[in-house]
């Protein structure tokens, strides 16, 4: 969701369980909000994670079983 942009408090709370916010800021996915102007953002590590996920999960050309790929990816 913060690599989509969705940074600002309410707005993740809203569109995320606590308790996956807390494990993402725990890990160091992401970091929490700076002050009122800099919601959470995303670590270099959240990135390198997003874009291991994408390589594992993303279907082979020419799949059509990339289901929980598009459940993932879109919205």
């Amino acid at each position: 969701m913060t690599a989509q942009g969705m940074v600002w408090p309410w707005l993740l709370q809203s569109l995320c369980r606590q308790d996956a916010i807390e494990h993402a800021v725990e890990t160091h996915l992401i970091w929490e909000p700076v002050g009122d102007h800099l919601g959470y953002h995303i670590t270099d590590a959240g990135r390198r994670r997003i874009v291991d996920w994408y390589r594992e999960n993303r279907p082979s050309p020419g799949a059509t079983d990339g289901d929980h790929w598009r459940a993932v990816t879109l919205r």
